[in-house]
């Protein structure tokens, strides 16, 4: 009878080693499940910042090179500008001269003509 409880403590001390044992699987499964997870979550959460940096940087890029086109575009407008600026004065200057010539001229037959007349009334009074 000794024999056969102590073989009945032994196979219980037996099935609660495997048991214990188990338990101890069944939990270091569980903390490399967690680990696995939580690696995961870090990766996913690198990956998004990762990706919203590169997002970051091209979209400054892109608003980098929309300044730059908008610039390059407001100097032709000021070109085009000065350039047109430039022909008005040109053209003004050109039809002030063309004024001061035609001013020149009608100054000119005026004086020949009040010429013409005194000269015509100084023969007159010879006569």
């Amino acid at each position: 009878r000794q024999v056969s409880s102590l073989r009945e403590e032994r196979s219980l001390m037996m099935q609660q080693q495997q048991q214990q044992q188990q338990e101890e699987e069944e939990r270091l499964a569980y903390e490399q499940e967690l680990q696995k997870q939580r690696e995961q979550e870090r990766m996913e959460v690198a990956a998004t910042r990762l990706q919203a940096a590169r997002r970051g940087q091209l979209a400054r890029r892109q608003v980098s090179s929309l300044r730059e086109e908008r610039s390059l575009m407001m100097q032709q407008q000021q070109q085009q500008q000065q350039e047109e600026e430039e022909r008005l004065a040109y053209e003004q200057e050109l039809q002030k001269q063309r004024e001061q010539e035609r001013m020149e001229v009608a100054a000119t037959r005026l004086q020949a003509a009040r010429r013409g007349q005194l000269a015509r009334r100084q023969v007159s009074s010879l006569r």
